[in-house]
């Protein structure tokens, strides 16, 4: 028996050694070398420096005998408590083990320390937290160590040696960024052998594996979300868990253990849950899900039930019991919760007050009790931590609003708009968690509950969903066969074809999600592509790779274009010498700026090119394990690695391909309007190196296209006509609200009476427009018109009219001669055609179409 355990220890850690190669190739090591030199970029990272709070959360006392409550600064894991003293780490053992019965400091030195090449050493602690066998400290740079205690079968370092980088496949330093800055509280929590066994929802047991997993928990600002990072994604914060109340509940500390969170808020409420990025349902490489209802039968100390499906979906959060507050007692924010056997029921819960007798102590109880009880210690504890007894006698604290976002939509197939049919999600949350999809026909109306789960990535992110890149997710529908009985049969055979054969079969469809859109990709093969589009304002024509696309400029690296620590205020008027060192240094951070943008290019364009040789990388690993029978093999986890491997490689190739294209053109117009500002800035000081007192801008120097295009008086609106014959009326618009994009909206219509809405747009690309307008020599536009290549993209079809999709993405030209306006596209390399061509009539009245584009685009 222990041969055939260490040999199946050996298999295993064999794959996991593995994989990094198969998710990330040969590419793997760019990942790692590429964000060490660049995490400021890829992280978001700006310098940090964490507060000492020694003295505010020494709950517990000096050095004291016992550490009976978590905080910041004091904490206790299976065998060990620690305390901080001045920047250093003590430890000693906790009851009943009894090797290290004084404080003493923790690997000698306090502070953690290595051999290792490039390990960075830390000046002070500021944060430490701990749980099971692994203790976490945090450096005033905000940068994270870890330490663990006791040997695992497969493990990356030995007990008691410091490691300064997390995560999985490429480990880097794990850097607070101001996703986490400023947090009301943190915690880890260990699940491995110390609690053995996860149990899910339907009551199956599953032992920890080999390995187990350490998640790091950060409470928000504003309390109402959980960021979390684990020794299984990538070393960053773009995960996140929904708060209880689905993100309305406002916590004020956190505390966790073994996987389960435990969080209070100002009126003495109180949560838990247990919930990972394994329990989640996120991680299919290496677990079986499953929504059916099913019971194994296998004990959690059973290895083998590590095998078997884990059921979703995971649990909700569970309100603990209210502590009754009688005489002088009163309850504190400062809670703790650590795990004390076997499976998740074995966690104690503790909350630091003050007994009806007035006696300083904290309540407790194990998880699933209904009591509360109470245990004096020598603690002391802070009056700004005292919740105010008024609020928890009303037993109801502050809510916040909702974490959810709502959408509203159509259907799309085959890139043709279903206009009898209306969707919308009244309530999808960005982090996680399920929500309802309303299907309207008519008068009739149906709910498909939807759960979705996040699709693992070996690619480090910022702030996917809101920082211009979305989230991918696999879904999994809940349509029972009640949802196809319908008054009608029109809408029951829509109802089947979209969800017929769906109803919890795992995985059966994928999403893309961000705040402003929900993309529900039902159905894709070469004959079919049935997508459900939906937008947060329901923008109803707009096509949605373009709507994507356009959303790549909702990031704050583009809006800081316009910040005016960049920008000289000074308009057209003279500039003196005595700006001298103000004007240098707004080039230097001009500069700056200019190469944070083209290494954000390289990034995209280093991720497009991993995931793509990862994606083959994959494909090879299948191929030899499908041609090997391997993938037939579940001891190990081949079988279960090879089922959505494929699906999740495809997924991160596509989606990190399309960002990188979708920013390529958004960044080199940004880099041409940064690239005049420069050269400008740069004309004024060598004006004053040539002994003059004063400077001018170029007459022609704007700062935005909006402002280039009005230089060239080109109109925000003009009316006009197309060639084509079945698309006689055309109107050309400026995109005047996002100053930073040369384009315009170009709609042919098909004339049609009543019929405004209905016909064809693109969006007119236009190249080079800021340097050819600054560089012009002659104002007279008749003489010296303007001209310039352009390139067409498909923005919205409303007709079932496809023949004019083959102009999408084809090149052309415009000219513009101060009162006509004419549009050529590209028919070949040597020919063109006019698509349109307008005339400024004086006093015409166009109404815009703006409402064609998405809240924050316009913004």
């Amino acid at each position: 028996m222990f041969f055939k355990k260490s040999l199946l220890y050996i298999l295993i850690g064999s794959i996991s050694i593995f994989s990094p190669l198969v998710f990330s190739s040969c590419a793997s090591s760019e990942v790692g070398q590429y964000v060490e030199e660049n995490a400021a970029l890829v992280l978001n990272h700006e310098p940090v420096s964490l507060p000492d709070r020694t003295d505010e959360v020494n709950i517990n006392g000096y050095l004291p005998n016992t550490v009976y409550i978590k905080t910041p600064t004091q904490t206790f894991c299976t065998r060990y408590e620690f305390v901080l003293v001045d920047g250093h780490i003590y430890y000693k053992s906790r009851p009943p083990y009894d090797e290290i019965q004084n404080w003493k400091l923790l690997t000698k030195t306090g502070l953690p320390n290595s051999k290792k090449r490039g390990f960075h050493p830390p000046k002070r602690i500021v944060e430490i937290a701990s749980d099971a066998d692994t203790i976490l400290a945090f450096s005033d740079e905000g940068r994270m160590y870890q330490c663990y205690f006791e040997k695992m079968p497969v493990a990356p370092t030995k007990p008691f040696a410091w490691n300064d980088t997390f995560g999985w496949p490429n480990a880097a330093p794990l850097i607070q960024n101001d996703l986490v800055v400023g947090n009301r509280s943190w915690a880890i929590g260990s699940r491995r052998k110390d609690v053995l066994w996860y149990e899910d929802i339907n009551g199956n047991q599953h032992h920890f594996g080999t390995m187990g997993i350490d998640t790091v928990y950060f409470l928000s600002k504003n309390g109402q979300e959980i960021r979390f990072a684990d020794t299984g994604l990538p070393a960053d914060f773009s995960h996140s868990i929904l708060g209880p109340e689905r993100g309305s509940f406002i916590s004020l500390s956190l505390s966790a253990s073994a996987s389960t969170m435990f969080v209070i808020n100002d009126a003495g409420e109180m949560y838990t849950r247990l919930a990972d990025f394994d329990t989640l349902g996120c991680d299919p490489m290496f677990f079986k899900y499953t929504y059916q209802k099913e019971y194994y039968g296998l004990e959690g100390s059973d290895y083998h039930s590590n095998f078997t499906p884990w059921a979703l979906p995971s649990e909700d959060w569970k309100k603990q019991p209210s502590i009754v507050l009688s005489g002088k007692a009163r309850i504190t924010s400062c809670i703790t919760i650590f795990q004390n056997g076997h499976g998740n029921f074995a966690r104690e819960l503790r909350v630091a007050g003050i007994s009806p007798d007035g006696e300083t102590g904290f309540y407790y109880k194990n998880i699933a009790d209904a009591v509360w009880k109470f245990h004096a210690a020598p603690i002391t504890i802070a009056n700004n931590y005292f919740l105010d007894n008024e609020a928890v006698q009303t037993g109801t604290g502050k809510r916040g609003a909702r974490q959810e976002e709502q959408f509203l939509g159509s259907l799309w197939k085959n890139g043709i708009r279903n206009e009898n049919l209306v969707f919308s999600i009244p309530d999808f949350p960005l982090s996680e968690g399920p929500c309802h999809l309303i299907i309207r026909y008519g008068n009739e109306e149906k709910t498909v509950q939807l759960f979705p789960v996040e699709i693992w990535t070996y690619l480090f992110r910022y702030n996917p969903g809101k920082d211009g890149t979305p989230k991918q997710f696999f879904v999994t529908l809940s349509v029972p066969p009640e949802t196809f009985e319908t008054e009608s049969p029109e809408f029951r055979s829509i109802l089947e074809t979209l969800f017929k054969g769906k109803n919890l079969v795992l995985f059966s469809c994928r999403a893309e999600a961000s705040q402003q859109y929900f993309l529900l990709e039902v159905a894709s093969d070469k004959k079919n592509s049935i997508n459900i589009f939906l937008t947060k304002n329901g923008s109803p024509y707009i096509e949605e790779g373009m709507f994507r696309r356009l959303l790549s400029y909702d990031e704050k690296l583009v809006a800081q274009y316009l910040s005016t620590d960049l920008i000289l205020q000074d308009g057209q008027a003279e500039i003196s010498i005595k700006n001298r060192s103000r004007i240098e240094e707004i080039i230097k951070r001009n500069k700056d700026y200019r190469e944070k943008v083209r290494a954000r290019i390289r990034m995209y364009d280093s991720y497009k090119h991993i995931s793509g040789v990862s994606r083959w990388g994959y494909a090879g690993f299948d191929f030899l394990t499908t041609v090997t029978m391997l993938n037939k093999i579940d001891f190990p986890k081949i079988r279960t690695m090879t089922s959505f491997g494929k699906d999740i490689m495809t997924v991160n190739a596509e989606s990190y391909r399309f960002t990188a294209e979708s920013h390529e053109g958004i960044y080199a117009h940004l880099i041409e309007l940064i690239d005049l500002r420069i050269n400008e800035y740069e004309n004024i000081i060598r004006e004053f190196d040539k002994d003059k007192l004063t400077g001018q801008f170029n007459q022609n120097f704007r700062d935005t296209f909006t402002e280039y295009f009005q230089l060239i008086h080109l109109p925000e609106v003009l009316k006009g006509t197309s060639s084509l014959p079945e698309y006689p009326e055309a109107t050309l618009q400026r995109i005047d609200m996002v100053p930073t994009f040369p384009g315009l909206i170009l709609k042919l219509n098909n004339g049609k009476q009543g019929d405004a809405e209905s016909g064809i747009y693109f969006l007119v690309e236009l190249k080079h427009a800021a340097k050819i307008i600054y560089s012009r020599q002659n104002d007279n536009l008749e003489t010296h018109p303007f001209k310039t290549e352009v390139r067409f993209h498909i923005l919205a079809n409303t007709t079932e009219t496809s023949g004019l999709n083959s102009i999408s993405d084809e090149t052309g030209r415009i000219e513009w001669n101060g009162s006509e306006l004419k549009l050529w596209y590209r028919t070949s390399y040597l020919s063109k055609k006019l698509l349109f061509a307008g005339t400024i009539e004086p006093d015409s009245q166009i109404e815009t179409m703006t409402n064609l584009l998405p809240d924050d685009f316009s913004d």
